[in-house]
């Protein structure tokens, strides 16, 4: 079910399980902000693969005990997604400038 096909995890699922585990927030403060519809539909058959990888990928011994309980970490993105965050991202982020620009003193 994975990236290279098999049981073998590869860098390419390595690198997309943590997107993927936390897309629930996207959905959660785009769509409910009114800027569209960002879930992943479950009932589309073409997307049967993504969900296949997700459900093995997400059950791995090396990867459950990492997913985020979903209602915590949509109460801590919250600061992200409401412009709040005090951070030198968020600053920057609310000054319409890329964060990659920081100069970290």
């Amino acid at each position: 079910p994975f990236y290279l096909g098999g049981d073998q995890l590869s860098a390419v699922d390595v690198e997309l399980i943590p997107w993927a585990c936390r897309y629930y927030a996207i959905d959660h403060y785009r769509s409910g902000l009114g800027h569209g519809n960002f879930s992943i539909p479950t009932d589309d058959p073409t997307l049967e693969p993504f969900h296949r990888w997700c459900a093995a990928a997400f059950a791995l011994p090396s990867v459950a005990p990492t997913i985020p309980d979903r209602q915590r970490y949509i109460d801590h993105v919250i600061k992200y997604a409401d412009g709040s965050a005090q951070s030198k991202v968020g600053d920057a982020v609310r000054a319409g400038r890329p964060a990659h620009e920081l100069k970290i003193d």
